[in-house]
């Protein structure tokens, strides 16, 4: 099998890379709006841009991987490979 990168989407919480690349102006840091277990250590975030605020878990991945994938392949085939990477 021979595989080919055709397009990169971004999904962060500053935006998408249109929004980054146009400059629009970075999200301030709020309190996480979702609920957090005790042990948590960080409370606040800088909310994903176009991502419901109460999605969490897999539900959350799913809806930034889903901008991304829009952002590069506005009509996706089933089937499309998706590689999710994160820095945290």
């Amino acid at each position: 099998m021979s595989i080919t990168i055709a397009s990169i989407g971004l999904a962060t919480s500053q935006g998408s890379a249109a929004e980054i690349l146009s400059g629009a102006a970075p999200t301030p840091p709020q309190a996480v709006p979702w609920p957090l277990p005790p042990r948590a250590q960080c409370r606040i975030c800088h909310p994903a841009r176009g991502v419901a605020h109460d999605l969490a878990g897999p539900d959350r991945w799913g809806a930034l991987a889903r901008a991304a994938l829009h952002e590069c392949l506005p009509c996706p085939r089933v089937g499309t490979p998706l590689v999710v990477a994160s820095c945290n």
